[in-house]
């Protein structure tokens, strides 16, 4: 039989008869065809083995990716760490190009496996398989690099194994996959931005604001879910983030649970974002969202604002992302917050007028005794009108509490200034709500912030309320308490100028002598005293300024007088010793400041300086190094001339001091 030929020499005769040494008989039972079949058999068979295998190795490689999908690794090779299976660590992008390559086999090649008389497989011959007779040639599977192609196997399945895409129908040129961060798809997607998303449309320009309202409008009476998404997204985009708020997260998700999921996926390495990238381009988009935000308020004035659901939801995200950690949600959403209130402080002074309007029209047809329905009907109007001026009350109310109140003393001082800009807007266009002392104490404050723009938006806010000749009289509250806050503190800083004065006395009266010895442990101990008075005052030298530079004021007149000394004409004053004990003050003065003293003093006391750097006059040069430290224009003055006396200030010297002591 023909099988009982073929199996006789593919066991005993078959490497002869190849090789061409065998005998005529055998070469006569030699069926060419049934050997092509088996060994196509074999092919099959093996490649089915390594289908096999390789399912194995993806389901392992998912279920271990799976398990691990919140901790992937930022890079494209994940690390050589152990899997359960043994082996290596495989990264989910491996097990999705496995993936894929299975699916393309099983397009490709099953039909390989199911009927094998395929006419794109060629015979070959034994020699072809690299080795004797049978398949020995083949080399067994493994994780090596020189991993054999199966037989069976196409081009596009063994090109994507290889971390290549081909793309079917374009020939098989494989294309490398570029590198970088894998795709990380948690709950929400990292995609290529969308061109109608209103960031893009608003960042870009490419339509007007007035038409981006109107179409956003449109699709929210048609969609409100799908419109509020977008509105959401806006938010998040401007901020700089990439991630992207699904559908279902907006359906089944807290605010709170999205941003913190935005958030996870922020990428603030650079710190920049749109608000604070310099450049044209971006200071137009800041303009922009300004001003999408105030028109959109305004379009939506009469309905939309009041149907529960618009409002609700963007206060609450703004809300919340205004108190994020991450200062570029909460730099964004503060600036949207005020923006939104002082837009709906427009929509508030809209409905007052309209109900002083309504009011007015309902006094006069009351007075005429018009109809009935035309009173109900004015009535209903004023009655509708109220109900809007409440909730916009309360929207203001809660947002200025729930941002505001926590913004105002933020860490980063451009939202400091965007607070004190926008208080100062409400103040000027709603006064009869926001010009109270409840509001103005916020502004005084932060009127004495570190940073000078944020003290710059004060003023700002200030003056034209003080300009007003209408308002100027509803602060007169405010300026007699921020006043009497500052004289607090500048008759604190005198009275401990004076018990200093006084120890120094005392020790006067203990060494019985004007010139007292500064060697002595009563000196010590009152400049240990002065210093903790001066670390009473804090390390904010910009609030407490008047108040120490009063007490340096107090501290030289009071070292310098009397400026003669009975017992040396030449010597130094009596109390000079005191400059000693006002120069533990010096440090909390500003730098300005300490110019305009060293001024002050020279003029006391220096229309010439001693001759020597004796021991009685130390205390005059300490106390001048310590005002022009760090300041090279300014060195101690020598001269040759022998010390005399300082004429007395005249009335335009001391005009002069108190306008800038007091």
């Amino acid at each position: 039989m023909e099988t009982d030929d073929f199996s006789s020499f593919h066991q005993s005769g078959g490497a002869s008869g190849s090789g061409g040494g065998g005998s005529g008989a055998g070469e006569e039972s030699y069926d060419p065809m049934a050997y092509y079949r088996q060994q196509q058999q074999e092919m099959l068979r093996q490649a089915t083995q390594h289908v096999q295998a390789s399912q194995e190795e993806i389901q392992q490689a998912q279920q271990y990716a799976q398990q691990q999908e919140m901790r992937m690794d930022t890079s494209e090779t994940a690390p050589d760490t152990p899997e359960p299976g043994g082996g290596r660590r495989r990264s989910r992008a491996a097990a999705n190009q496995a993936k894929q390559a299975l699916s393309m086999y099983n397009d490709n090649d099953q039909a390989d496996v199911d009927g094998y008389d395929r006419p794109a497989i060629a015979p070959m011959r034994v020699s072809e398989l690299g080795g004797g007779g049978g398949f020995s040639g083949l080399r067994a599977r493994g994780r090596g690099r020189g991993r054999g192609r199966p037989p069976g196997a196409s081009t596009s399945v063994m090109a994507t194994r290889r971390n290549k895409v081909v793309v079917p129908g374009y020939g098989d040129e494989p294309t490398r996959r570029k590198p970088g961060r894998p795709r990380v798809l948690v709950t929400s997607e990292i995609l290529p931005e969308d061109e109608s998303s209103l960031y893009f449309i608003i960042r870009n320009g490419k339509a007007s604001l007035q038409q981006v309202v109107d179409d956003w409008i449109d699709s929210y009476k048609a969609d409100k879910n799908s419109a509020l998404l977008s509105l959401m997204q806006f938010f998040i985009s401007a901020s700089g983030c990439k991630g992207r708020i699904t559908a279902d997260m907006q359906a089944t998700m807290e605010h709170a649970d999205i941003i913190r999921t935005m958030t996870e996926e922020f990428e603030e390495e650079s710190g920049e974002y749109p608000l604070v990238t310099t450049g044209q381009f971006w200071k137009k988009f800041r303009q922009n969202f300004c001003e999408f935000i105030q028109i959109l308020v305004k379009q939506c004035q009469y309905s939309i604002i009041y149907d529960q659901n618009l409002m609700d939801n963007v206060i609450s995200l703004l809300t919340q992302l205004s108190d994020s950690q991450v200062r570029a949600f909460r730099h964004t959403a503060t600036l949207a917050a005020m923006k939104l209130m002082t837009a709906l402080v427009d929509v508030a002074l809209t409905v007052s007028i309209n109900l002083e309007n309504t009011q007015r029209q309902y006094d006069s047809e009351q007075q005429n005794n018009r109809s009935s329905e035309r009173l109900e009907s004015l009535m209903t109007r004023r009655k509708e009108l109220e109900e809007n001026t409440d909730e916009i009350k309360n929207m203001l109310t809660y947002m200025f509490k729930s941002v505001f109140v926590h913004r105002y003393r933020d860490i980063l001082p451009e939202i400091r200034s965007i607070c004190m800009y926008e208080i100062g807007q409400w103040m000027k266009k709603y006064h009869t709500h926001f010009l109270d002392d409840f509001y103005l104490k916020y502004i005084g404050w932060t009127i004495h912030d570190k940073v000078g723009d944020v003290r710059l938006k004060c003023l700002q806010t200030l003056q034209p309320l003080y300009a007003s000749e209408d308002l100027k009289g509803k602060l007169e509250l405010f300026t007699s308490k921020f006043k009497a806050r500052e004289n607090n503190k500048v008759n604190c800083a005198k009275t401990m100028a004076q018990a200093l004065i006084l120890k120094f006395k005392e020790i006067q009266i203990i060494q019985d002598t004007l010139q007292i010895n500064r060697q002595t442990v009563e000196f010590h101990s009152l400049k240990e005293l002065a210093k903790r008075f001066a670390a009473s005052f804090g390390l904010d030298c910009l609030k407490n300024r008047e108040s120490v530079t009063q007490l340096h004021r107090e501290g030289i007149l009071y070292s310098v007088n009397p400026l003669e000394n009975p017992n040396d004409p030449t010597g130094p004053p009596p109390n000079l010793a005191f400059l000693e004990i006002t120069a533990e003050f010096t440090n909390k003065l500003l730098k300005q400041d300490k110019k305009v003293v060293l001024n002050y003093l020279d003029k006391r006391i220096t229309n010439a300086v001693p001759t020597s750097h004796g021991e009685d006059w130390q205390p005059l040069h300490l106390y001048r190094n310590s005002l022009v430290h760090g300041e090279g224009d300014l060195p101690t003055i020598t001269s040759k001339r022998p010390y005399t006396r300082k004429r007395k200030a005249d009335d335009d010297d001391e005009e002069e001091e108190e306008q800038f002591f007091n």
